[in-house]
């Protein structure tokens, strides 16, 4: 070097020069050439590059040991490092569970890399006075190729790692972090697991698989879920839908199309909204829609139904949704999905919910808009929620039936007669929906005796507030107290167009003997029937659900299905 550059200021001048274009080439390597590496090669092929490098080096220094060599190779190893190597090295870490992550990462920087340090160190000193120049880049060849040979198991091992994540359905491996002007980062590595999971024999990977693709902007993820659009488990098949819609596949209409005549009413519901997404109903697709206006299953018809409605007035859809009880009102809602969660009725179950904000602001009345939308919402099959309106949507199942009490036609059998004489010395006091010290004591120990497992659980007197307070309908409160006054009993209930609704109740549970939660019904229906109401909503039945088997004792009792609210049991 010194023959090249005689004094201090030009070996000086020749470092910054090539330090500036050295950080400039990487900094544009990374822009511009890093993803297209991940994608092709992915993170591991990435680093394993990186020994590679220095294997040509040291090879090339031997045959060659001229200056210009070692420059050219030195400017090839930094641009790798900094514009290619150092994210593929951080972005590896993310098949380590995220409570051990920052403890692996920081043992790996801390010991392996400060012992290679000092090992190179320790090697430099003693080849200025022992070893040859030519031994020495023997030496660094040989070592390079127990890289090698390390990094490619090293790769092998992180496919594994990955497909184990796979396996385990934890998606969150498969995606980096957002660098700040690359983007997202494809793992070539990656995608491939996945798009093998999709021909897994577990349809839970094949499920996490599709999710995962529908996440992942390369080509080879569209054209896998379209692949697998027949799959034999139609909660597959609606993930693959879905993971359609959120990649904004297009080119993936016509196979979305087909999905509309699919045997699953789930199916049919997520090839309605992934359309949706994807095309926002050109008038092209009416005629693949208009038939699903008589589909078997209610969230089908209306689904297709209000979004029909939303291109402009329609008459068949209109009929349709009056048929269900949802009139021309309901298309103007907006909807959301829920992702999934367990379900908190059926063990080993995935719950979904279809929600939608209910209109309105105080003050409440009975025939304010609020209150004629959300009539209307409950005659479609929804419940509320403060002051959102929701139905179950659930991938696979339909086990949550809404449910009604004709309240005029009721007569209580010989069991309910013996729950209200049990109950004659309470005295109920209708109050408005003002949340009380003593009603969330109440509260509070009913859930912990009886729902002691349940998310309720955890609700503080804020949670509590909010449940009884935001309500954008008339909601009223019954509080059931006894001769001396104390409080045993207490509903939460809304005034609809048509009935009432019971939204919640809750007991003393040292009164379990009384059939409080029996009599409160019975109040609310004897309540119906003097204010001349015609039903009682309680909710959804579940019939594998123990706990929702009293609600077929107040008869009759009607559900809503595929004809519409029908008597059952009569």
């Amino acid at each position: 070097m010194t023959q090249q550059f005689p004094d201090e200021d030009a070996i000086a001048g020749f470092i910054g020069v090539f330090e500036g274009l050295t950080t400039a080439v990487a900094f544009v390597a990374s822009l511009f050439l890093a993803n297209r590496i991940y994608a092709r090669i992915g993170f591991m092929g990435a680093l394993l590059i990186f020994p590679v490098i220095y294997l040509l080096g040291f090879s090339a220094t031997a045959l060659y040991p001229a200056f210009a060599t070692i420059a050219g190779l030195r400017f090839l190893q930094l641009v790798w490092r900094l514009g290619v190597a150092d994210t593929a090295y951080q972005a590896v870490f993310n098949v380590v569970p995220g409570e051990r992550r920052e403890q692996t990462r920081a043992f790996i920087d801390g010991v392996p890399r400060q012992a290679g340090v000092a090992l190179a160190g320790v090697l430099l000193l003693v080849s200025e006075n022992v070893l040859e120049p030519a031994v020495l880049f023997a030496l660094g060849a040989g070592l390079s190729a127990i890289a090698i040979f390390a990094g490619w198991r090293a790769y092998q091992a992180y496919r594994g790692a990955l497909a184990q994540a796979l396996h385990a359905g934890q998606p969150h491996m498969f995606f980096s972090e957002e660098e700040p002007f690359g983007g997202y980062q494809n793992d070539a590595s990656a995608v491939e697991v996945v798009v093998a999971g999709m021909s897994d024999s577990d349809p839970s990977v094949r499920r996490v698989s599709a999710e995962i693709l529908g996440n992942l902007p390369v080509p080879e993820a569209s054209q896998a879920l379209v692949d697998a659009l027949d799959d034999p488990d139609p909660e597959v098949r609606a993930a693959l839908l879905r993971s359609l819609a959120g990649a904004e596949a297009t080119s993936a209409l016509l196979d979305v199309t087909s999905c509309l005549a699919d045997s699953e009413p789930e199916v049919r519901l997520e090839a309605v909204e992934t359309l949706h997404a994807l095309a926002g109903y050109p008038k092209g697709l009416l005629a693949q829609l208009e038939p699903l206006l008589l589909d078997p299953a209610p969230e089908v018809r209306s689904c297709v139904a209000i979004t029909i409605l939303k291109g402009g007035p329609h008459p068949s859809a209109t009929v349709a949704l009056e048929e269900m009880g949802g009139a021309q009102a309901l298309s103007k809602q907006v909807y959301y999905v829920l992702p999934e969660g367990p379900c908190p009725y059926l063990p080993g179950r995935r719950e979904r919910k279809l929600i939608t904000e209910i209109p309105g602001t105080p003050p409440k009345t009975p025939a304010d808009e609020a209150t004629r939308r959300y009539s209307l919402l409950s005659r479609a099959g929804f419940r509320r929620s403060h002051q959102y309106a929701y139905r179950p949507a659930c991938s696979g199942c339909s086990a949550c039936v809404p449910v009604r009490v004709r309240a005029a036609d009721f007569k209580a059998g010989a069991s309910l007669k013996r729950v209200a004489r049990s109950n004659r010395d309470l005295d109920a006091i209708v109050r408005p929906a003002e949340p009380t010290e003593e009603q969330y004591r109440l509260f509070g120990r009913y859930i912990q005796t009886r729902h002691g497992d349940g998310e309720m659980a955890d609700m503080t007197a804020l949670d509590y507030h909010g449940m009884v307070q935001h309500s954008r309908v008339e909601t009223r409160i019954a509080e059931y107290r006894d001769v001396g006054g104390k409080l045993v009993a207490a509903c939460l209930f809304d005034r609809l167009d048509d009935g009432l609704s019971a939204v919640y109740s809750f007991f003393d549970p040292e009164l379990d003997g009384r059939g409080l939660g029996h009599y409160m019904v019975l109040w609310l229906i004897e309540t119906a029937q003097v204010e001349a109401r015609p039903y009682v909503y309680l909710g959804y039945w579940i019939a594998a659900s123990p706990k929702m088997a009293y609600k077929r004792r107040f008869r009759p009792i009607e559900a809503l299905g595929a004809n519409g609210w029908k008597i059952i049991d009569a």
